[in-house]
């Protein structure tokens, strides 16, 4: 029997993407994503990992839920796509170290103690009835190799995606996610760091804040003392995702409602009310974004500084994630998330960059190659190691 399909998944800390393509000509038959359920245990990698060295109950709880999730996502991507479960023959899998080693069932016991990595960096592969998606039973699956510290695979596929490796000039890249892990370099002088940014921009821990899905408000204006808004699929609006917030927070401080310190006026503040619906801020939404948009800036700073780059020299910043498709780069500039020295032309956004980086996997035989034999270049930084990140967290907390 003909088993010409693949399923490229990205595993994130707070939802799973995953594509279904047919080998032959690389077409894309489905997208699909869903929440990874492990959240149910924390909303961190480091929370997560504390509970799963509780013991071996714990763990494969946390394990359980990711598994499930997987399935989950799996089963929607073969239905949608009309594909039978014996006709996939390949799985390729990346995601940041923590996710590797839970989905392949690897102790997570070295996350905790210095060098603070996993146990395993290389390229992990077994059958899919042995990570647990049983439903593909022999499908070959792999979770590409991690890079250093907690940045993993996913990290790598967004370089492959977005050509980083091969660019003549210094280029940067920002994964915007609860680990969100930032990228910077050229050619054969690349350099990664991962920093634990929390889940704001993928809509938790926000009051009215949702992951980008139908309804979600991706982009607003200013419009007098309110917004005009735009949402996911153009629904009725249902909360904010992470570009929503980026244009909001920006709009609240050109209408004086929010201060450098991150003060937000009256403590609250009202985006949209239709009869019993209400969509709002307040003063606890500001720290939870503050903390996020922090420590990417800070890890970007760093980064820059640890590669030998300017950022006024950057030709080129790719901004990647599952905060929305609909980034303002002057916006994301006003909130201080990205250097003001960064001409905001050299910034663009990038859809899904890891998922796309496996696909390009699935469908480009020698970048397999390629990818393992980068993954062996790129020097990692372990932010957490450095006396100055604390300091210069503070200094980026500011708007």
């Amino acid at each position: 029997m003909s088993r010409g399909f693949a399923i490229a998944l990205d595993i994130g800390t707070t939802t799973l993407d995953g594509c279904l393509v047919e080998m032959g000509g690389g077409r894309e038959l489905a997208r699909m994503r869903v929440v990874n359920e492990q959240i149910s245990y924390g909303d961190n990698l480091i929370s997560r990992i504390h509970r799963a060295l509780k013991g071996e109950k714990e763990y494969q709880k946390l394990r359980t839920a990711l598994i499930d999730s997987a399935n989950r996502l799996i089963g929607l991507l073969l239905e949608s796509a009309g594909v039978r479960a014996e006709e996939i023959s390949e799985v390729c899998m990346v995601g940041n170290a923590v996710m590797y080693s839970f989905t392949m069932g690897y102790p997570v016991e070295s996350f905790s103690r210095i060098p603070f990595g996993p146990a395993s960096y290389g390229m992990a592969e077994k059958l899919s009835s042995e990570v647990g998606f049983e439903v593909i039973g022999d499908a070959r699956a792999r979770f590409l190799p991690n890079l250093g510290g907690f940045v993993g695979s996913d990290a790598l596929a967004v370089i492959l995606a977005t050509g980083l490796h091969k660019s003549n000039t210094p280029k940067a890249a920002i994964d915007i996610g609860t680990n969100g892990e930032v990228i910077a370099g050229f050619k054969d002088n690349i350099w990664v760091a991962s920093t634990a940014a929390g889940p704001a921009f993928e809509g938790w821990h926000i009051s009215c804040g949702m992951p980008a899905l139908s309804g979600a408000i991706e982009s607003a204006r200013p419009n007098g003392d309110s917004f005009s808004i735009d949402t996911v699929g153009g629904d009725n609006p249902s909360g904010i995702c992470g570009s929503g917030l980026i244009d909001i927070f920006a709009g609240l401080m050109e209408m004086g409602h929010l201060d450098k310190t991150g003060r937000l006026q009256n403590g609250e503040f009202t985006i949209l009310q239709e009869g019993e619906k209400r969509i709002f801020l307040n003063q606890e939404d500001v720290r939870q974004m503050q903390h996020a948009k922090a420590a990417i800036r800070t890890a970007l700073d760093m980064l820059f500084k640890a590669a030998g780059i300017k950022a006024a020299n950057i030709d080129g910043l790719y901004l990647t994630g599952t905060f929305g498709n609909r980034i303002s780069s002057s916006n994301a500039q006003k909130i201080g998330l990205i250097p003001d020295a960064i001409l905001t032309e050299k910034i663009s956004v990038v859809q899904d960059a890891a998922l796309e980086g496996a696909k390009e996997i699935l469908i480009n035989k020698s970048a397999l190659e390629e990818a393992i034999s980068l993954s062996k270049r790129i020097k990692h930084v372990e932010l957490s190691c450095q006396k100055a990140f604390q300091d210069n967290f503070v200094n980026a907390m500011h708007f």
